[in-house]
């Protein structure tokens, strides 16, 4: 480091330390004034040991004060200042450093032995040179020469082993002192130095001025460091093993791509990537074909760097053949030929060993092998065998087994050695002559056949047509089966079955054949008739006609499922006919059903045909309802189906009805849709055919619900006359009529009577006035709904008013309600008047309401009278009249007063300390009243007074009185207007309390006087506080020598209070507050006398004065 430097770095030290006040550092450009200790003209200053005269160095001295001022300074005032007097020691004025800021601090073109450089941005592509890289900063023009400081990645950065930093520095010409400064970072490039960003800095640390340069970024480029393969270690492999190989990369930059390749060509593998751990997994099934592949796993770098990494996999396969197959082997051999067959394996790693076998053994005679080495991989092996003469018996599977010793797996492959020969003649079972067969029986013939080669085929033959449904059995390679089931019909009766075998050894078919017997029964019967139609007494002739059967069939005729026992001269037979003839033909034979049954015995089976015979005749009514009874308002049916052949029947409907008329008459239903009663009557129904007519009267009766008519809901009765209700019911059928009131009627009270034209008449003779009735007249003949109609019976008779007197107490002002109740009927009317028998009409005072509270029984009418004034006390009549009688009601109206006095005052019990008194209450004066007690010992002059609580009451004790002593005692009632005298005296005497003597007791006496003692010295002791407390507020008083707290807080006070300050401040009647409020000595501060804690509180406003701290005073 040259000596500039150091000195540099000393100042900054020194700076930094501030270990020293003779350093003075200055920016360029500034002032700076220096003074000396020393004045006068034979003072001097000296820069660098130079004396300074003055105005030198841009600067002026004045030597008269000791003063030198430097203006502008540059770099070359840096230096050493001293000052002197002649015959004084020289002293040291100052250190003087300016500081310069680098004109520009920058890094240079960087030297590297490897990679490139673009744009401040370094890439190194391999490390395995180790490559360096030399950075250079130059810091231009500036003083002094500070340290130049290096940041790797925004951290100060350290000449280390591997970082190596020196600095140097050169003096830039020109009138100032300036320094060039260079300084260089020399280090080996490892992977952790990529993305790396380094610049330099140079700073100023007594101003704390720091330049930065630009940075520069440091790629680095190197391939993984570990790059392997896991999941194969070399083992040995056999075909059909599953490998999972894992091809992995860790470390490198970029990250690198991993993948697997097999002969050149890509695989697809599973990619993880966990930090800076790449791997590609692939599965690979082991195979034969694989171990000449060439399986490669791959690590590529992208992007410039282009790093490659590679392994490859040799892998040891053992597999075994897996297909076998023989060759040069013809289709066909004939009796006495030669053959040669050959055997030929897939590759195998071993090589596979060749064995022939035939009927569970192995052949060696005439047997020979050969191996050559596949091109993909292994070993193919060949072997051959020869046969000669071949015969029958030889006609066998020949196997080649091609067997991997190592693996103990092999393939195999057969041959079958096909010889032709004849089969032998052919069998048919399944039939025996003996056995009868039956149509619909199954059978099975089956032809059986041994021997021939090629295998012969075997063909059914029915009539000499083949059978297509047969099914061949092959029970083993010599025997053959062909088997025909089938239903027997009776088509297969004499029908012959041949069975044909045949192969290419035979010049034409061998046969065999059966011929079959089968009983049956007829296909079809069929019965005719000479005519279609009969006609009523008319013949009819059957014939039932059957097809053939095995064996010929027997007949029998049956009429409506029962046989018929005909004479032999109805019918007559031949073998396979017979004709039935029917005379005198009636209506009931119309649709019989006859039937010709035909049975083969030996079939124990039958067969039959009907025919329904067709006998016409005139329609009649079967089962008709000739009454109908309906409900009105529902529908009505009259069903007129008669029955008759032909079935094509005319009808029409006569009747005198008023409905019918408006209804269809055709038809053989009439129908009503909501049938009314004028519908009721007879309707006449004739039905008629090809054959003549019938007749048919039906009679329609429409029923109704009973109505109740002519019917009065309300009647009014005057006591002591006779009610007679009455109730008229029109309905069909008749109906039942009851009259009920609550329950049914009783015949003691009532008396009814029904009349011709349904009226059910109630008669009752009414003896006394009843509430208001209700009768209800009910009435039901089965249709519903039941009629039911309510009457209600109303007595009429004369008011009855209530009160009759009563009186209303009101004050002046307030309000007053007279109620006038009445009990009438009908309805009556309400008046109220005066004493002249005027009415009082409503007006803005006066208001009557009426209210009917129970109709034709209650009423309410109510005068309300407002603002009560004296000229409404007087007598108030309510009148209540209807057409029956009059009652009136009177009300006085009177004002409140005190109340009466109580009445019958007197002693209800008397005991040793108590007297108990009982009264009846006086004329309240129209208000509510209280009572009061007054008593008094008979020899004394002086009452004592009780109030009775609650007020109410007219019972009370009087307690606390003395034994065996005679009081007198009167009882006063009052009320807002004021007392009512006393009532007259009763007198009392209490009960005299008997004591018994007994012995004092002196433990409880020492009690009371210890507790006495005790509470003498506590009262004493108080006493005592109080008067030193007293004394002591009475020397010092309250004033600003007064130590204790005090708290001060503004108040206002109330007026009144101000006024009742003012006034007992100046009066001495009141010594009360002048002892706890002085206002003469402090102004208008108060002052609370609370020894606890004084407070003072703030002037009083003469405005305002603030309420008493401790409330209000009084």
């Amino acid at each position: 480091m040259s000596f500039n430097s150091i000195i540099g770095l000393c100042l900054a030290l020194i700076c930094h330390m501030n270990a020293s006040s003779m350093t003075t550092f200055i920016h360029e450009g500034g002032n700076v004034t220096l003074r000396c200790p020393y004045s006068g003209s034979d003072s001097y200053i000296l820069k660098d040991n130079l004396l300074l005269v003055e105005g030198s160095l841009a600067g002026s001295y004045n030597s008269a004060i000791g003063e030198i001022k430097l203006k502008n300074v540059k770099s070359v005032h840096s230096g050493p200042y001293s000052c002197g007097k002649t015959g004084e020691q020289k002293v040291l004025m100052t250190e003087l450093v300016v500081t310069v800021q680098p004109k520009s601090v920058r890094l240079l073109r960087t030297k590297f032995t490897s990679g490139t450089f673009d744009d401040d941005v370094f890439e190194v592509i391999n490390l395995e040179d180790s490559p360096s890289v030399i950075l250079t900063c130059i810091v231009s023009q500036w003083y002094p020469d500070f340290p130049i400081n290096w940041n790797r990645n925004g951290n100060a950065l350290d000449s280390t082993e591997k970082y190596n930093i020196t600095q140097t520095y050169s003096i830039f010409g020109g009138n100032n002192l300036l320094v060039d400064s260079t300084s260089k970072l020399e280090f080996t490039v490892s992977p952790d130095n990529n993305d790396d960003s380094f610049n330099c800095v140079a700073s100023h640390p007594p101003h704390n001025v720091v330049n930065k340069s630009s940075s520069i970024q440091l790629h680095v480029y190197y391939k993984p460091s570990r790059f392997y393969i896991e999941g194969y270690n070399s083992q040995e492999l056999r075909s059909g093993d599953v490998l999972t190989l894992v091809c992995i990369a860790e470390g490198g930059n970029p990250v690198p791509i991993v993948g697997w390749q097999k002969n050149g060509e890509h695989m697809p593998s599973n990619l993880t990537v966990v930090g800076n751990r790449v791997s590609a997994t692939i599965i690979l099934s082991v195979t034969s074909e694989i171990s000449g592949d060439s399986i490669v796993c791959t690590s590529r770098s992208p992007g410039k760097a282009e790093l490659m990494l590679q392994k490859e996999l040799n892998f040891s396969i053992v597999y075994p053949p897996l297909q076998t197959t023989i060759s040069n082997a013809s289709n066909v051999y004939n009796i006495g030929d030669d053959a040669t067959l050959t055997c030929v394996s897939s590759p195998s790693s071993p090589q596979a060993s060749a064995n022939w076998w035939n009927k569970g053994s192995i052949l060696t005679r005439d047997v020979s092998q050969s191996v050559t080495k596949s091109k993909f991989g292994g070993y193919i092996t060949s072997s051959t065998l020869r046969l000669f003469d071949i015969s029958s018996e030889m006609m066998s599977i020949y196997t080649c087994k091609m067997w991997n010793l190592h693996m103990d797996k092999g393939s195999e492959a057969e041959f079958l050695l096909n010889v032709h020969y004849p089969p032998n003649p052919p069998k048919i079972t399944g039939h025996q002559p003996k056995f009868s067969l039956y149509s619909g029986q199954r059978v099975k013939l089956r032809c059986t056949v041994t021997g021939g080669s090629p295998q012969p085929t075997v063909t059914w033959f029915r009539n000499s047509e083949p059978v297509a449904d047969a099914v061949l059995t092959v029970a083993n390679v010599n025997v053959l089966r062909l088997e025909y089931s089938f239903v027997l019909t009776a088509s297969d009766d004499r029908a012959t079955f041949r069975c044909d075998v045949n192969n290419s050894a035979l010049a034409r078919p061998l046969s065999t054949s059966v011929t079959l017997n089968v009983f049956y029964s007829p296909s079809s019967i069929e019965i005719t008739s000479d005519k279609r139609d009969y006609a009523v007494g008319g013949s009819a002739v059957l014939t039932c006609l059957a097809e053939p059967s095995n064996p010929p069939p027997t007949f029998e005729w049956v009429r409506n499922g029962e046989p018929q026992p005909l004479a032999d001269d109805d019918v007559s037979l031949d073998s396979l006919s017979t004709t039935l003839e029917i005379s005198n033909l009636t209506r009931e034979m119309d649709k019989n059903v006859f039937t010709c049954r035909v049975t083969n015995e030996k079939l124990d089976k039958t067969a039959q045909a009907s025919l329904a015979l067709s006998v016409h005749y005139q329609p009649y009514f079967e089962n008709a309802q000739k009454l109908i009874h309906v409900r009105a308002g529902t529908t009505a049916i009259l069903d007129c189906t008669a029955k008759g052949n032909p079935s094509e029947i005319e009808y029409k409907w006569r009747s005198t009805s008023v409905e019918s008329q408006h209804n269809d008459l055709t038809g053989r239903v009439l129908r009503f849709n909501n049938v009314a009663v004028e519908a009721t009557g007879s309707y006449d129904c004739s039905a008629t055919n090809s054959q003549g007519s019938g007749e048919l009267s039906i009679y329609l009766d429409v029923q109704y619900a009973p109505e109740i008519v002519n019917f009065v809901d309300t009647v009014h009765v005057l006591e002591g006359d006779q009610l007679m209700l009455s109730c008229s019911v029109n309905s069909n059928p008749p109906s039942s009529i009851d009259w009920f009131v609550g329950s049914a009627v009783s015949a003691d009270d009532h008396v009814t009577e029904l009349t011709k034209d349904d009226t059910l008449i109630l008669r009752k003779t009414i003896r006394r006035r009843p509430q208001t009735s209700s009768y209800i007249c009910k009435a039901d003949n089965g249709v519903s709904p039941a009629a039911e109609r309510h009457v209600t019976v109303v007595v009429d008779y004369g008011p009855t008013c209530w009160p009759k007197v009563e009186t209303i107490t009101v004050d002046v002002g307030s309000s007053a309600t007279l109620t006038c109740n009445s009990n009438a009927c009908p309805e009556p009317s309400f008046t109220f008047r005066d004493k002249s028998r005027q009415s009082i009409l409503e007006d803005d005072r006066v208001t009557v309401k009426t209210v009917e509270t129970v109709m034709c029984s209650n009423y309410t009418s109510d005068l309300t009278i407002t603002d009560v004034n004296p000229d409404d006390y007087r007598v108030v009549t309510c009148v209540v009249a209807n057409t029956i009688d009059v009652c009136v009601t009177n009300f006085v109206v009177q004002g409140t007063t005190k109340p009466g006095t109580p009445l019958n005052v007197q002693v209800v019990d008397v005991a040793v300390d108590t007297v108990t008194l009982k009264w009846y209450p006086g004329y309240d004066g129209g208000l509510p009243q209280s009572y009061h007690i007054r008593y008094r010992l008979t020899d004394e002059a002086v009452y004592s007074h009780l109030d009775v609580e609650p007020p109410h009451v007219t019972t009370f004790v009087v307690d606390r009185l003395s034994p065996g002593s005679t009081y007198e005692i009167n009882v006063k009632a009052s009320n807002r207007h004021g007392y009512s005298i006393y009532s007259k005296l009763v007198n009392a005497t209490t009960s005299v309390v008997e004591v018994q003597a007994k012995a004092p007791d002196w433990d409880k006496y020492v009690n009371y006087i210890i507790g006495g003692v005790s509470c003498f010295i506590f009262l004493l002791s108080v006493a005592i506080t109080t008067l030193a407390i007293y004394l002591c507020r009475n020397k010092h008083g309250v004033s600003k020598d007064y130590e204790a707290p005090i708290q001060i807080r503004d108040y206002d006070v109330p007026p009144s209070w101000c006024d009742q300050r003012d006034s007992r401040s100046s009066s001495t009647t009141n010594t009360s507050v002048d002892k706890q409020y002085d206002f003469s000595n402090h102004g208008d501060r108060v002052y609370d006398r609370d020894p606890g804690y004084p407070t003072v509180y703030s002037p009083l406003s003469r405005k305002s004065c603030g309420p008493s701290p401790r409330g209000s005073l009084t």
